[in-house]
């Protein structure tokens, strides 16, 4: 996934966390912008992935 593009409809929000904004997009499908997101839930935005990372390892 990483350096591909990819469109997605927004779950969540989720402004308190370990790794920055956090947007919601599905289950486990998170995308983190160290920038405040001009996002609300329902959008649908395209995002590019720079750098992939699992929380689990």
């Amino acid at each position: 996934m990483e350096g591909k593009t990819v469109s997605v409809k927004v779950v969540e929000i989720v402004s308190v966390s370990a790794f920055g904004y956090n947007i919601q997009t599905g289950k486990h499908l998170d995308f983190v912008s160290t920038d405040i997101p001009n996002l609300k839930k329902g959008d649908k935005v395209i995002l590019k992935a720079k750098e992939v990372k699992s929380a689990l390892g």
